[in-house]
């Protein structure tokens, strides 16, 4: 009686195209058994899983979505075996970018997530390889977190992000072959031509793709490895020897003069990108300064979030508003009896003292859970000393930027707000979109909009709301979020309000703010604006609010 293959390859094959009948011919002297799928791509997902449940738990699987862009080395056989020595229950291929197909996924994971120092740190399903058992148990917590909501590589993309972020914890272990030793992706990761820095070479490989995709033509660096069925060719170039390999979908070949001119049209582009990140980062090039990927170990910082996303998550009431610059300078103007009509925060606010008088009456509020975002004292020690004037020593006394453009805390507070009955105050110039994008649910009879300017005149038509127990309100409305935000929570035993303002504008904006959105110009910096290096390039060591360097 034959034993069971050491490797079983499952490979999708889309419903309406013709299958294959025989596996490739490399695999026909190894001991590997070919399993076609026949699915639609809406289906994948729930297929392989029921694919799976007919195998051994320990059988090793390689799944394949895509198997006109993957070769396979004639040594896949020894991939169980491989496999074994990771001690682990899956491993993915591991790309130098989110291979996200929602744009806004795409800039929302690359903007909010940390990663390390590894060049190959996303995940690419395009192949995997794991234990039955074990994959069954991942796709299962993948799919019932959003296999509604998403295509199948984006649900398995997200699903290792979040797990990473520490938004829920994954049933199984895996990991990702950054090292490209098994598993080997050469989407947006081969090895760049250009020996300029990493910084050029990262730049330039990426702008090299994009404008030879955007032509239809395949890449100087993809043709460069033109990877063989036994991996010399990759591992002359890498120093791997992967056994199965994603490659670029095949495209034609580049006549010399368009490739010429196609390729100095790269380095242009690299050369410009390189300028505004110096630029914006004030010429300072550390990783350390333009990847987003060292913890926050501040325990002014952690202390700030975890008392807002903590208690959300627990459902414990909790309130948040932050106090500036353009707060402080109406309650200041308001307690020297000042009377003027001047504009502030990019002409959306015009002085008023009754806005002023109830800013200032908000910021002295106190209650358990009422978080006021106070300006940082090594930044702005006048503003500081300003605000610990008024609010004095309060238990919930926060710095404002620690929440307000703490970019790590984000995700798991858009996971805490999941499953809530959320409530929305908008304006005219803002898309919700983006948190129906994450599972956040959003109904219209709880949307409400203000206008752009001058939104407290609004403040009489909503002070006397009242809301279900445990619900969630979320203000993006400018300076009546902060009055609303103490009224609300002053009436309520039960309500979280969180006055989240600009800290989602690159998110939610739909015109009015010309935020410049990367990466997809800029894939290696903070989201950046032409006026304004703070939190969008380099920015300074604050123990207070953002610390790079404990």
């Amino acid at each position: 009686m034959k034993n069971n293959p050491p490797v079983k390859i499952f490979c999708f094959e889309q419903t309406g195209k013709s299958p294959r009948d025989e596996r490739p011919d490399n695999l026909l002297k190894a001991e590997v058994e070919w399993c076609p799928v026949v699915t639609t791509q809406e289906q994948w997902l729930q297929v392989l899983i029921d694919a799976l449940d007919k195998e051994n738990d320990q059988t090793v699987v390689l799944v394949i979505s895509d198997p006109e862009r993957v070769s396979l080395s004639g040594e896949v056989a020894m991939l169980a075996d491989r496999f074994a020595l990771l001690g682990t229950d899956a491993v993915f291929a591991a790309s130098s970018t989110y291979l996200l197909e929602d744009q806004r996924l795409h800039y929302f994971y690359w903007k909010h997530y940390p990663r390390p120092h590894e060049r190959y740190n996303y995940l690419d399903s395009t192949a995997f390889v794991g234990t039955a058992g074990g994959l069954k148990a991942l796709l299962r917590q993948a799919m019932e977190r959003y296999g509604e909501q998403c295509s199948y590589h984006d649900t398995l993309s997200r699903y290792y992000a979040d797990s990473a972020c520490g938004c829920f914890q994954s049933e199984v272990n895996f990991i990702l072959d950054h090292d490209q030793v098994l598993i080997a992706s050469t989407r947006l990761s081969a090895k760049p031509q250009a020996q300029k820095g990493w910084m050029y070479e990262m730049l330039y490989a990426r702008n090299e793709r994009d404008i030879y995709s955007q032509n239809h033509l395949i890449s100087a660096l993809s043709k460069s490895l033109n990877i063989s069925r036994m991996g010399d060719t990759f591992r002359h170039l890498t120093g791997t020897n992967p056994l199965v390999v994603g490659q670029d979908t095949p495209s034609p070949a580049t006549p010399g003069k368009a490739s010429f001119l196609l390729n100095m049209r790269a380095h242009l582009q690299t050369v410009r990108q390189l300028f505004l990140i110096g630029k914006a980062n004030k010429w300072h090039f550390q990783k350390e300064r333009i990847f987003r990927h060292l913890p926050n170990k501040s325990a002014v910082i952690h202390k700030a979030t975890e008392l807002l996303v903590g208690r959300l998550e627990a459902k414990k009431p909790v309130s948040f508003a932050h106090y500036n610059d353009g707060e402080l300078t109406f309650i200041q103007d308001f307690l020297k009896g000042e009377q003027h009509e001047k504009w502030f925060g990019r002409k959306q606010q015009q002085y008023n003292p009754v806005l002023a008088e109830r800013l200032y009456e908000a910021m002295r509020f106190q209650k358990e859970g009422y978080l006021v975002g106070v300006p940082c004292s090594l930044d702005h020690p006048k503003l500081r000393k300003q605000a610990d004037e008024i609010v004095g020593d309060y238990e919930y006394k926060v710095q404002a930027m620690a929440i307000h453009h703490n970019l790590a805390f984000m995700p798991r507070l858009l996971e805490a707000l999941k499953g809530r009955e959320v409530y929305f105050f908008t304006n005219e110039y803002q898309d919700l979109s983006f948190f129906e994008a994450f599972g956040v649910e959003m109904v219209s009879e709880r949307i409400f909009q203000v206008p752009f300017r001058n939104s407290y005149l609004e403040y009489d038509r909503f002070k006397d709301m009242r809301f279900p127990d445990e619900a969630v309100v979320v203000l993006t409305c400018g300076m009546l979020a902060k009055i609303l935000t103490k009224v609300w929570y002053e009436n309520h035993d039960s309500l979280s309000v969180l006055a989240l303002g600009s800290s989602l504008d690159d998110h939610i904006q739909k015109k009015n703010i010309s935020f410049e959105l990367y990466p997809s110009d800029l894939p290696l910096t903070r989201n950046l604006h032409r006026s304004r290096s703070f939190l969008f390039g380099y920015k300074p060591t604050c123990k207070e609010c953002f610390d790079f360097d404990d």
